[in-house]
């Protein structure tokens, strides 16, 4: 279309008047023949879909690798190798919900993602061990690492089992708190071994200290935050 503007001015600007006309009238009828003509390319439209949800997946894969981004499809990996752990737990009523989300951590994304969180983490405590600096980072990471296992409170946020049998009405806020909190324990000890290497002993312990303190501040401003959105559901209700 472009061209053809461009062509036909070119021609009425320098063509004689009578040949510029004529040049316009062809120009416009072989325009309007070639606008009816069916298009020689057809767009692959399923080609690009797909394209465009690999190129999604690629995205996903990659924020993936240190955040649990929320997908489309949750992937479910089984883990043989870890279900031993599930099966330690005590088979009582009050403990249910801690079986369910034991499990759900293990086969979900958000295992490898906390994993390699925790490594990277421990690579630049490692990095920084010698300065206070390093402090810093420890606890950064511990901050972020309950931040991320916060996650865990959207899970079975719409299974419809749980209404139904006869679980503790606060089970499942007590048990996802206490299953974030092991889990920021662990976190914690193991962001902390590459400060052993330092030798001092009043740094190791502090930062130990302080670090056992964040994931329990965490703890407690996460109970408070629930309570608050239950009370704030029951009074709607």
């Amino acid at each position: 279309r472009y061209v053809t503007i461009i062509g036909l001015l070119a021609a009425l600007l320098w063509l004689p008047l009578l040949i510029a006309c004529v040049t316009l009238l062809v120009g416009v009828v072989v325009y309007m023949v070639c606008l009816r003509l069916p298009g020689k390319v057809a767009v692959p439209w399923e080609r690009l879909i797909a394209l465009e949800k690999n190129h999604g997946a690629a995205v996903m894969r990659m924020l993936g690798w240190f955040v649990d981004v929320p997908t489309g499809e949750r992937k479910v990996n089984h883990r043989r190798w870890l279900s031993w752990i599930g099966r330690k737990l005590p088979w009582k009523q009050e403990q249910a919900f801690r079986f369910l989300l034991t499990r759900t951590f293990i086969r979900t994304e958000l295992m490898p993602t906390i994993s390699r969180f925790t490594l990277f983490g421990v690579l630049l405590v490692l990095l920084t061990r010698e300065s206070w600096f390093g402090v810093a980072v420890y606890l950064l990471f511990i901050i972020w690492s309950g931040m991320q296992m916060t996650m865990l409170r959207k899970q079975h946020t719409d299974t419809l089992w749980l209404s139904i049998y006869p679980l503790p009405p606060a089970a499942r806020r007590l048990e996802t708190i206490r299953l974030i909190t092991f889990v920021q324990l662990i976190i914690a000890v193991v962001l902390w071994i590459p400060l052993a290497s330092t030798g001092n002993i009043t740094l190791l312990i502090g930062t130990l200290i302080a670090g056992i303190a964040v994931v329990w501040i965490q703890r407690a401003s996460l109970n408070r935050k629930w309570l608050r959105e239950l009370k704030l559901e029951e009074e709607f209700e």
